[in-house]
């Protein structure tokens, strides 16, 4: 047997440290190491509990997310049978929500540059298919609703045979959470609860980009030209 040499030794233990290097194993008793899953038992329960628990929240954040992507985008009720609003969906989200909903006409806020594109025939084709009518009132990103739209747009919530409506722009939220917020005033919604209850879906629409929407929505005047009427009975 080789002795050990001293001056190797004094040498080894004097020599800095590396940060990087493995720490020495620790020794730990039978209940330490049962505890983190070794030991005699070899239950690893906090182990597979862990696991369990990391494995259960993956789910749960995937499954927000191919909500988010794959469900209706930015889809919300706004009144049962009369008015939904929501982005541009994919044409089988589309068609789901005119299924499920009854919905008659559908709103497209989007600009005219961007109705050239073929999205457009395929949600007015989609519309047809499933017994709604696609009604184009083009505005530009932050544009709001023009009063020749506010009338058009009330015209179709006040008419029975065109009830219920989607409305959407691209992201369901500045343009359409304008005319949204048009209806809520028009049907005597206290002006600053609707404002307080702008859905903003993740946006801040606090920046100074959204003025002309919030300036919009502080001066309309509404005059009661939504009509008191209960939804209309699905077929």
């Amino acid at each position: 047997m080789q002795t050990p040499n001293y001056a190797d030794s004094k040498r080894a233990a004097d020599a800095p440290s590396d940060p990087d290097a493995p720490s020495d194993p620790v020794d730990v008793g039978p209940a330490e190491a049962e505890l983190i899953g070794g030991g005699a038992g070899g239950g690893g329960l906090p182990y597979k509990l862990v696991g369990g628990v990391a494995l259960l929240i993956t789910l749960v954040v995937l499954g927000l997310v191919a909500r988010h992507k794959l469900g209706p985008y930015h889809f919300r009720e706004v009144e049962p049978g009369i008015l939904y609003r929501s982005g541009v969906m994919r044409p089988y989200n589309l068609r789901s929500v005119i299924e499920s909903e009854g919905i008659r006409t559908v709103i497209n806020l989007q600009p005219e540059a961007i109705n050239e594109l073929p999205w457009h025939e395929v949600e007015d084709r989609v519309c047809r298919e499933n017994g709604a009518t696609l009604v184009d009132m083009p505005l530009g990103p932050e544009e709001p609703p023009r009063p020749e739209y506010v009338q058009r747009f009330l015209e179709l919530i006040n008419d029975p045979a065109r009830r219920p409506v989607l409305v959407h722009c691209q992201h369901g939220v500045i343009r359409t959470g304008m005319l949204v917020a048009v209806y809520q005033l028009e049907k005597g919604g206290e002006r600053t609860q609707v404002l307080a209850e702008v859905p903003t879906f993740g946006h801040d629409l606090k920046k100074s980009r959204h003025d002309r929407m919030w300036k919009f929505l502080r001066e309309y005047q509404p005059n009661g030209r939504v009509d008191p009427v209960a939804p209309p009975a699905r077929d």
